[in-house]
């Protein structure tokens, strides 16, 4: 991945730190992206200073100005990860959780719809990129936590969607759906961030020709 510009969002801890290590290792000129400043800038120093820019992903306004400056400053972006996420247990049975269903939606729906929204008509425009949204297997597999697997559902549709709309022009859109990472399931078995980053790895680097629309990726 030599010469080529990747964007990752949620980048300072999980699945996002993961990816973002793993792309680095491939000699990708990574982008940090997070809404933290102080982590940005702890985890640039440990992958030898490479460039962040702290971005509030639910904002949109924030999203195209940190899109802007990744472009004048790198002249391009060839690869976008979207890792930035939340989750929480919670269920429908009260209403006592809306704050934490907002904070999903925000982050898992608007966060995803605002990234891509800044970045995949520079991408069109260019005739190639590739973006991989991570997405999760609970919204497609499993019946609890209702509104967060609504919202991983939104991401595994909305990146169809993109997929349609870019079809022959060069550019690839890849879903992760990823099973629980840094977190036991009721098998007591989890992913680790490398399991994640290392599908992603597969999918940025297999042949042009090829398109990776959907992965499925759970602990056994």
């Amino acid at each position: 991945l030599g010469g080529r510009v990747a964007v990752v969002t949620g980048a300072s801890t999980g699945i996002g730190l993961g990816v973002a290590r793993a792309l680095v290792a491939e000699g990708a000129t990574v982008v940090l992206v997070d809404g933290s400043a102080e982590n940005l800038k702890a985890i640039s120093g440990q992958l030898g200073g490479t460039t962040y820019f702290p971005c509030d992903v639910t904002s949109r306004k924030s999203v195209h100005s940190t899109i802007t400056d990744v472009q004048s400053s790198l002249g391009r972006i060839d690869i976008l990860v979207n890792c930035a996420g939340a989750m929480h247990q919670t269920t429908t049975e009260s209403r006592l959780y809306d704050d934490e269903w907002e904070d999903m939606v925000d982050m898992n729906c608007k966060g995803v719809m605002n990234v891509c929204g800044a970045t995949f008509p520079m991408m069109l425009k260019a005739k190639k990129g590739h973006i991989v949204n991570i997405s999760s297997d609970s919204g497609k597999t499993l019946p609890a936590l209702t509104v967060y697997n609504a919202s991983k559902a939104f991401v595994s549709a909305f990146s169809k969607g993109l997929r349609a709309e870019s079809a022959g022009s060069g550019l690839r859109i890849t879903d992760v759906q990823s099973g629980p990472a840094n977190q036991s399931d009721s098998a007591g078995a989890c992913l680790e961030p490398e399991d994640v980053a290392s599908a992603v790895i597969y999918a940025v680097t297999s042949p042009s020709h090829m398109g990776l629309h959907e992965m499925l990726i759970e602990a056994r």
